[in-house]
């Protein structure tokens, strides 16, 4: 910027000095011609003014040179071709002395141009800029190679390693060390030790927040199998009432039969035939209690670490109503399953104790919704999707309210009184159904409340 504004201002001086000339040029012309074209116009004399306006043209940047008489008519006139825009005019009185005094005889015009003196400016800018860019060129050029040698290369070793930088390789690389190294102490080296000390500080820290991420962890996962115990401990307290009838009912009939065995031992002829027929149904009857015990075991156990097996549909089914279907019997909840002969012995790909339980999950939920409706009623329905199964629970409940069907499988999401419920049931049970590669889905489109999932085909 300082540079053009002094490169204006010599323009301006060599400008100025070039005007100061052509006055002087004009000066010198008034003092050596006009007397003497007064002279000649004395005389009449046209020859020896016309000499002497030849002489005034062969003067630079004169382009017109004109007299007139004392009535201003033009006696004698030259020109050259010139642009009137870069002109400048002189006049002078042209008189002769008398006797009688000064007499008037007319006027010298010289119309001087300029336009010399803007060609020989414009040529001196153009000689100017192109040695100021050649300058600039050669100066840039210089600090290029300066920067590039003493702080672009060692920039770009840093650029690289951040490029590169990351959890797992910031503390396998090392950073780049600078060429001249030792021989100064500059910003670049101020840069470099605080990067190494930043590095130093995020290992620590990233080494620190992973030991508090896995102790969270681990803390997480327990409080999760906790939560999902919990949750599973409670679905069996809720059927309690059930499973205790269950039991009870058949060691009733055990010990009837018992009774009746016994008095007819005590007979002259007991009835074989019909001992016989009281112990089958002593055995008929321990085999449903085991099937109870055994149904109870499976569900309260943690099958997360089984693997994903094929377990045929009905296995599934008998898991989970076994438990269930007294209860609701009880309460007066009538509890269905709709299913196609053909789909009972079909395999699907799952953990069967885990399907069981989310199965368990949604029956218990629709129980609790209208054990104290008139007429109600809970289906179980498998349906063949191709190749998966579609299981689903459909109770006689009205569905979930639109203002909280996204909340419904939110952890600890409840709409039932304190202490009434965990708020873990479906949150669980979509997590479980999740980790066997499928979505538990409420069906918006059934009138009534409808939760179903689906499995692979084994």
């Amino acid at each position: 910027m300082l540079t053009t504004v002094f490169t204006f201002f010599s323009l301006y001086l060599d400008y100025k000095n070039e005007t100061d000339l052509m006055d002087i040029t004009v000066e010198q012309i008034r003092k050596s011609t006009v007397s003497s074209l007064g002279r000649s116009l004395w005389d009449i004399n046209l020859e020896q003014v016309e000499a002497q306006i030849d002489g005034i043209m062969k003067i630079n940047d004169v382009v017109e040179v004109a007299v007139f008489d004392e009535n201003g008519d033009k006696l004698v006139s030259q020109e050259k071709t010139y642009k009137k825009s870069f002109t400048s005019k002189r006049e002078f009185e042209l008189t002769h002395l008398t006797v009688e005094g000064e007499k008037h005889l007319g006027k010298l015009l010289i119309v001087l141009t300029e336009e010399n003196i803007y060609d020989r400016l414009k040529t001196k800018i153009i000689y100017i800029f192109l040695t100021q860019a050649l300058k600039t060129l050669m100066i840039s050029f210089i600090i290029i190679l300066i920067i590039n040698r003493f702080i672009l290369k060692d920039l770009t070793k840093l650029s690289l390693f951040f490029k590169n930088y990351d959890e797992k390789s910031m503390e396998e690389y090392v950073i780049p060390k600078r060429d001249l190294e030792g021989s100064t102490y500059d910003e670049l080296d101020m840069l470099h030790s605080s990067i190494e000390k930043m590095n130093h500080v995020i290992i620590e820290f990233n080494t620190k927040m992973k030991e508090d991420i896995e102790k969270k962890d681990v803390e997480l996962q327990r409080q999760k199998a906790y939560a999902e115990n919990a949750s599973r401990l409670a679905s069996l307290g809720e059927m309690a009432g059930g499973i205790a009838h269950e039991i009870n009912n058949p060691l009733m009939i055990i010990s009837s039969s018992s009774d009746l065995i016994k008095r007819s031992l005590t007979l002259e002829q007991p009835d074989l035939l019909k001992i016989e027929n009281m112990n089958d149904k002593i055995k008929a009857t321990v085999r449903r209690v085991v099937d109870v015990v055994q149904g109870l075991k499976k569900i309260a156990r943690n099958a997360d670490d089984d693997e994903l097996m094929p377990v045929k549909v009905d296995h599934i089914l008998h898991d989970a109503t076994t438990l269930c279907f007294e209860k609701f019997r009880n309460d007066g909840v009538n509890l269905s399953v709709q299913v196609n002969n053909e789909l009972m012995s079909q395999q699907v790909l799952c953990r069967e104790i885990q399907v069981s339980q989310v199965l368990i999950n949604l029956l218990n939920n629709s129980f609790k919704e209208i054990v104290e409706r008139p007429d109600s009623w809970i289906k179980i329905q498998v349906e063949d999707r191709g190749q998966d199964i579609e299981f689903a629970v459909m109770d006689s409940g009205k569905g979930i309210p639109v203002e909280i069907r996204d909340k419904i499988f939110d952890p600890f999401f409840t709409t039932r009184n304190q202490g009434e419920g965990t708020g873990l049931g479906l949150s669980i049970s979509r997590t479980i159904i999740e980790q066997q590669g499928s979505q538990l889905h409420l069906d918006t489109d059934c009138e009534n409340t409808r939760f179903f999932f689906r499995l692979k085909k084994a």
